[in-house]
């Protein structure tokens, strides 16, 4: 006779070729490459940086955009 009958279902499982030590599928996981970064506080504080880069540039832009809009109106009136 089988033992496996006396098994639980969790017991008798094999692990599937998807999952890994961590037991996630791999399409959970990110990708072993030399681009993915270990450090998450890192990859943030890098993000955040960009952002605010961006959003001083944007600002900066619009500033420009409104003095643009400001000096033809000026020039209007006279």
């Amino acid at each position: 006779m089988s033992t496996a009958k006396n098994l639980s279902p969790e017991q008798t499982a094999q692990p599937s070729p998807s999952n890994t030590s961590t037991g996630l599928p791999k399409a959970l996981l990110a990708p072993l490459n030399k681009t993915t970064c270990d450090e998450p506080a890192y990859l943030f504080w890098k993000m955040q940086s960009q952002l605010v880069k961006l959003s001083h540039r944007l600002r900066l832009q619009r500033l420009k955009q409104q003095l643009k809009t400001h000096k033809n109106r000026l020039t209007d009136i006279e």
